[in-house]
């Protein structure tokens, strides 16, 4: 008995809608939070060049993420990742 083996078709080099942008994937992440951004400039070196971001949430229940104003979108949503989960904020 033989048996013809076809190749496998893979779409793994095709990303899915919105999967891979920042931009969409922030906006999803952040739904129902204000976004602020902060001209950093002011600040001591140390810093300035230390901050990625900052989230709040007031006694009122208002969620806001603060990130360096002209912030790389990529650095951004990592950030915003790493303070929501360490929140334990959960969508």
């Amino acid at each position: 008995m033989s048996t013809t083996v076809q190749p496998a078709t893979s779409t793994a080099t095709t990303p899915l809608p919105d999967q891979h942008d920042p931009v969409q994937a922030l906006q999803s992440l952040t739904s129902g939070i204000v976004i602020e951004e902060w001209d950093t400039s002011t600040l001591d070196e140390r810093l300035r060049d230390g901050f990625l971001g900052h989230y709040l949430q007031r006694k009122d229940g208002a969620r806001f993420l603060v990130f360096p104003l002209g912030q790389d979108i990529e650095q951004r949503l990592a950030a915003a990742r790493t303070l929501l989960t360490e929140a334990g904020v959960t969508a």
